[in-house]
């Protein structure tokens, strides 16, 4: 029968130091700086929200003739709005707080929410063009 080792605190000491030094040098791969991003769940609701809306009654069960349709579209645009207004917020206000040189980050100076909701806005704008390329995509697809 083999016999377990002895516990070595110094080894794993050692360890500890290890990776506090490289939570230091790569902190690109921790968020030790009290911000949350937005949770994968977050951003998969928000994608499903958005989905409805680009292909709306194909991607899930819509019923629009009991309220209509512009209710029902004007409740999802309404409420992807405000999901993607915040994850866009938490997002420029944590990239912000790292001071990353890799992000190029708009002019805060309006502050981030404010800054988000352009963004968001302008997004959503573009909402009706983006589906007009995924109709002509659609064609390309089917023209092979």
């Amino acid at each position: 029968m083999m016999s377990i080792p002895e516990f070595e605190p110094a080894a794993l000491s050692e360890v500890v130091d290890d990776l506090m030094e490289s939570y230091s040098d790569h902190a690109y791969l921790t968020n030790l700086q009290g911000l949350s991003l937005p949770s994968r769940e977050c951003v998969e609701d928000l994608m499903r929200r958005l989905e409805s809306l680009l292909y709306p009654g194909l991607v899930e069960c819509m019923n629009p003739s009991i309220v209509g349709l512009r209710f029902v579209v004007g409740n999802r645009v309404v409420e992807a709005f405000e999901m993607l207004r915040e994850i866009v917020t938490t997002c420029l206000e944590y990239a912000n707080s790292i001071d990353a040189p890799r992000f190029k980050l708009p002019d805060m100076s309006e502050g981030a929410a404010a800054v988000a909701h352009r963004i968001t806005l302008d997004f959503f704008r573009a909402l009706p063009g983006i589906r007009a390329l995924l109709h002509e995509d659609l064609k390309a697809a089917y023209q092979l």
